[in-house]
């Protein structure tokens, strides 16, 4: 039987994150250039706040090595 999940830590595309499994902490981002989700069709704008839970973590993993991303705290 499958362990129903807490409330609040599903993503809204049903994409289950690890950063949710540490006490449900959301990382947040600026976009640096315009970016969209293919799984949900969302775009966001330069300058826009992007979260951990916008993406799949190896997607943002790779757009803050690239310069795509920059976490709130850096920008």
């Amino acid at each position: 039987m499958p362990k129903p999940k807490p409330a609040g830590k599903e993503h809204p595309a049903g994409i289950e994150h690890p950063i949710d499994k540490q006490e449900g902490r959301v990382e947040y981002f600026i976009a640096q250039t315009q970016l969209t989700n293919d799984a949900t069709e969302r775009q966001y704008e330069a300058g826009e706040t992007v979260t951990s839970r916008d993406f799949e973590p190896g997607v943002i993993d790779n757009w803050l090595k690239i310069g795509v991303l920059v976490r709130k705290e850096d920008a």
